[in-house]
């Protein structure tokens, strides 16, 4: 609900012009009508992936910022886009209800996969690609084989909207954030709740694993950056400074930089060891998403006038 509430808010689009930040990549790229709710690099980071609210995902270039392909994958908004450990495909999550999988050679539509009773806020592929998760407005997370596309478990538990998942590198756990003030650890092999870790004032939006899979990061309404420990199920400890709600998190394949965007728009960048701010920007209000690059070079946010903004990384 509270997430939702800010996201009704989106409007359209301003341009905010800027220089070069990476490579031949535009520091702004015009990216959708309506606000951009999901980034996601392709596994082999040449592209990148935009969800929108105009119910469309594109396909970006990494090389040069240039449109690949659009594809109208929801007829509402789009709330999630994640690609197959392959490349070859994506998934996609809708304010319809649906998920729905993307050839990307063409376009073309795959499958369709319904079982959820509300609006699906993200979508991640397991990465043997054996498995999708889902979860969204419903409160439920539900594993979906890809071999089929049917539904293998729908897992219940959280008392709110599950906002969004995480998985560990191993592929052994998933991490969800809810509107009922916790993160929940499910085993994915077992289709089983390992662990709740409560302790958020506030709705969780957002989590995301280190690299190692010992820790999971969350942040949310309480505009603060939790970080948890797996193994113990407990917070390991909190890092203070953000102003505003926490929307995304991204963490770079070294674990060692912590990137977090917020309502008010702010991308910030922190040692993830100490929790010390490195720095922050502010490319333009409501920072919906954030992703790093695969080579950790630079930060993608998306933001509520329905751009994309490019950070190099400090």
């Amino acid at each position: 609900m509270f997430r939702r509430f800010f996201l009704s808010l989106a409007l359209g689009g301003l341009v905010v012009p800027g220089s070069t930040a990476f490579a031949d990549l535009p520091a702004d790229i015009t990216a959708h009508d309506g606000l951009v709710s999901s980034l996601t690099f392709s596994p082999d980071g040449t592209q990148l992936a935009s969800a929108g609210f105009d119910g469309k995902v594109k396909i970006w270039s990494v090389a040069d910022g240039k449109l690949v392909r659009e594809i109208p994958a929801h007829e509402k908004a789009c709330y999630g886009v994640t690609y197959r450990p392959d490349g070859q495909a994506i998934a996609t999550a809708g304010l319809d209800g649906l998920i729905r999988i993307w050839n990307l050679a063409d376009g073309a539509k795959l499958a369709e996969l319904k079982g959820h009773t509300g609006i699906v806020d993200a979508v991640r592929y397991t990465p043997d690609g054996a498995m999708l998760i889902s979860c969204g407005q419903d409160k439920t997370v539900r594993f979906w084989k890809t071999a089929d596309n049917a539904e293998a478990k729908k897992l219940e538990g959280h008392g709110g909207t599950v906002y969004s998942i995480a998985l560990s590198a191993d592929g052994k756990f998933a991490a969800t954030a809810s509107q009922d003030k916790t993160v929940r650890l499910w085993d994915i092999a077992a289709g089983a709740q390992a662990k709740e870790l409560p302790g958020s004032e506030d709705a969780v939006l957002t989590a995301v694993f280190s690299p190692d899979g010992a820790l999971v990061y969350s942040g949310g309404m309480d505009r603060k950056i939790r970080v948890w420990s797996v193994s113990e199920g407990k917070q390991a400890r909190e890092i203070a400074g953000h102003t505003d709600p926490v929307f995304g998190l991204a963490l770079n394949a070294a674990g060692d930089r912590l990137v977090s965007s917020g309502y008010a728009g702010n991308i910030n960048i922190w040692n993830a060891a100490d929790g010390a701010k490195m720095s922050s920007t502010k490319p333009s209000f409501g920072g919906y998403s954030v992703a790093i690059s695969p080579t950790g070079k630079f930060i993608v946010s998306g933001h509520e006038n329905g751009h994309i903004y490019v950070t190099p990384m400090p």
